[in-house]
């Protein structure tokens, strides 16, 4: 599978919403509902793991990660909300054996 930490880095707790997995052009590959986070306000991190099961992907090239695919969020900045998966030549079956 793969692992994926969300944090929260704000002063208010988020709300409820989704990370996906999308491939080159944009379809999503699998979807997971992340909880609210609450915020670190005693400075310690707040955060909440998701881990996708890979079954059926052949392939990471030119995935990327998104959180907040709707754009329900009302975020400051959203630079941070898509993660590109970089081209590693290999097949997920490849990848899972490393």
């Amino acid at each position: 599978g793969m692992n994926l930490r969300l944090h929260s880095l704000g002063a208010a707790d988020t709300p409820e919403t989704s990370v996906v997995l999308k491939n080159a052009e944009g379809k999503i590959l699998k979807r997971c509902e992340v909880p609210p986070i609450e915020a670190p306000r005693d400075l310690w991190p707040r955060h909440w793991d998701v881990i996708f099961k890979l079954h059926g992907i052949e392939s990471l090239d030119g995935c990327y990660l998104e959180i907040d695919p709707e754009r329900k969020l009302c975020e400051i900045t959203r630079e941070n909300n898509i993660l590109r998966l970089e081209n590693t030549g290999k097949s997920v079956a490849e990848l899972l054996r490393t």
